[in-house]
């Protein structure tokens, strides 16, 4: 094998990336008077389900190509989806909509849906305030099948002359290879042979709604594209059941989805095997947004302050879109902040987070405050409201909220998953520097105004010391010194720490470590930190390491996980540290050696002889 296939780059491999680039497609694609709607449908094929679908996709011949890849390099998985298929089984995840354009436009045409989705990886044909801003099409799609195969069955919405719906084509992305001392491009097509192009090219009709229904991808009348993830595997965790990755993809579709699902922009269904029919997708069911939809909906009735459980305050923040290159001004938008106290019935987990979302209506991203929490003595959920998501879904955008809601579409990078990266569009189509405005904004005035709003609480403080110390940091031996567990007071021994606190929760899946660091220094240089979970047992001794997921540290100039690790690192001054880590999924905690009983272990670097280079 050589070579690498076209798809390596595309996005990362996590589960939640399907719905999220799925439905903002189908979102975007929606018929003008029409709710789009939208299933993903997991499927086990055997018996003579299997043998119709491998004969209609012509398997022996596409075997072989497959073997030839698994013979030479398997990093990319083919292997264990051929075993699959060995032992009378393969995994299909069908991802498909109604009342959506569908995947019009000729074999050979450009900017169309059918050359972005199929022909074209990674081309848009997305303008004006549609939510995608990258166009990065199938690619997620070939990340997630075991063979890179991916199937299409749409009814186009328009239609040429001569075209008779359905129509069918599949595209293959496996590296380049050889067989039998020929060499082949991984490239490849599945459909019809033509004599005007030197690939297979879309059956159409009454052939392609028979070999659609073998393909188990046949379609509905409505216009809408039916998708077959071939071979469907996770390639960045371990195996899930069916039933469990529709179960994800139903939490994921309603924590990053619930705002359109509210409003009515789109419909979400799951089915798996256990499932006699599709299930809607309903986002209040899912109690860790529950919160933040109640927010949503009292927001244009919100109280005057957060002296009572469940109370809702908004107010807002003023931004200023920069200017186009060329000299194109925009007038000051207004950001919209809504604050909601939780109440006793609320989850512990996934507070102190604001979902920041425009007028797609889709949560890019759960910031974590919970530093701000911690200091104003109060819990809550937010919602940053950004250009379109200040006025009702289908009416026509103001001045400002129309340049607002461009400008942080222009912030997204592919994966629709944060606004404080950077991208291409960000910096060539701004003056000045639309990154820093950005995170300003989230970094500080976010955070002053959370302040200001959480200031209005009346708070229990029983309710803020409830996880204070059951779980304590631990501090290994380091270098710049080493001390024992501490919790709310110094690191102890030679510790370089002055206080030490942490709090957590563990919310059925995962661990949550709220964590504070204040140096014994009041002016320290850079310094570093590591932060790791251990699994421990009953008498606190160490069982195993748990990894770390997810880092959030608002005054390091770096956080993030590195091998299930947390690095942090902290400019010279910075005394106070804060930061939130975390766990991957362990579960309801049955599978740890030790119950579920979890401590911080904490390392540190100082670096002692930190000087400002003045050359």
């Amino acid at each position: 094998m050589y070579g690498k296939t076209a798809t390596d780059m595309a996005l990362n491999s996590k589960l939640m990336t399907i719905p999220r680039e799925a439905i903002q497609n189908t979102d975007d694609a929606g018929l003008e008077g029409e709710t789009p709607e939208l299933v993903f449908r997991f499927e086990t094929l055997e018996g003579d389900a299997l043998e119709k679908f491998l004969t209609a996709i012509d398997w022996e011949e596409l075997r072989k190509h497959m073997e030839a890849v698994a013979e030479t390099d398997d990093s990319i998985g083919i292997e264990e989806a051929l075993q699959q298929v060995r032992d009378g089984g393969l995994n299909v995840l069908v991802v498909e909509d109604k009342h959506a354009e569908g995947l019009d436009g000729a074999e050979d045409s450009k900017k169309t849906n059918y050359s972005s989705l199929v022909k074209d990886f990674g081309i848009t044909t997305k303008e004006g305030d549609q939510a995608g801003s990258e166009g990065v099409g199938s690619s997620i799609f070939y990340g997630f099948s075991g063979f890179k195969t991916v199937l299409f069955n749409t009814v186009p919405a328009n239609l040429a002359d001569g075209e008779t719906p359905p129509r069918l084509v599949g595209r293959v992305d496996l590296p380049d290879h050889e067989l039998r001392g020929k060499p082949y491009s991984g490239d490849g097509w599945l459909g019809v042979d033509s004599t005007e192009y030197d690939r297979p090219v879309s059956a159409w009709g009454e052939a392609a709604e028979a070999v659609g229904e073998d393909l188990n991808i046949s379609r509905p009348d409505e216009p809408g594209t039916s998708i077959a993830i071939v071979g469907f595997r996770e390639p960045t965790r371990s195996t899930r059941s069916p039933d469990e990755v529709v179960n994800r993809l139903y939490e994921a579709t309603a924590q990053h989805y619930w705002p359109a699902l509210v409003d009515g922009s789109i419909e979400v269904s799951v089915q798996g095997p256990s499932d006699p029919e599709p299930r809607p997708v309903e986002p209040k069911t899912v109690p860790k947004i529950a919160p933040y939809i109640e927010a949503y909906e009292r927001g244009a009735s919100a109280d005057d302050s957060l002296d009572e459980e469940g109370t809702v305050v908004t107010s807002e923040i003023p931004f200023q879109v920069p200017p186009l290159k060329g000299g194109t001004t925009h007038p000051e938008s207004q950001l919209r902040l809504v604050v909601r106290r939780p109440d006793e019935d609320d989850p512990n987990a996934f507070r102190n987070k604001v979902a920041l979302f425009r007028g797609a209506r889709h949560v890019v991203k759960y910031r974590k405050y919970g530093h701000v929490a911690r200091t104003a003595g109060q819990d809550f959920v937010g919602l940053l409201l950004v250009g379109g998501a200040n006025q009702d879904l289908g009416e026509e955008l103001s001045d400002e909220n129309q340049a607002a809601e461009r400008f942080f579409r222009d912030a997204e990078p592919e994966e629709h998953d944060n606004w404080t990266d950077g991208t291409s569009k960000l910096e060539n189509r701004y003056e000045g520097d639309g990154l820093d405005l950005i995170r300003d904004l989230l970094r500080n005035r976010v955070q002053d105004e959370l302040h200001d709003v959480l200031a209005t609480a009346k708070t229990d403080d029983e309710d803020r010391l409830r996880n204070a110390g059951k779980e304590f940091p631990f501090f290994p031996n380091s270098r710049s010194g080493s001390g024992g567990p501490g919790g709310g007071g110094g690191g102890g021994g030679s510790s370089p720490f002055e206080e030490v606190s942490s709090e957590s929760h563990f919310d059925g899946r995962s661990h949550h470590y709220d964590g504070k660091l204040v140096t014994a220094d009041a002016s320290p240089g850079k310094w570093t930190a590591t932060v790791e979970i251990e699994e421990v047992d009953g008498a606190n001794r160490k069982l195993d390491l748990v990894d770390v997921a997810d880092v959030d540290a608002p005054l390091a100039t770096r956080d993030e996980v590195v091998d299930g690790v947390a690095e942090l690192e902290f400019p010279a001054g910075t005394r106070t540290a804060e930061f939130e880590v975390d766990s991957v999924e362990v579960g309801d905690g049955g599978d740890l050696l030790g119950g579920g009983q979890t401590r911080l272990k904490i390392g540190y670097d100082f670096d002692e002889d930190d000087e400002e280079d003045d050359s």
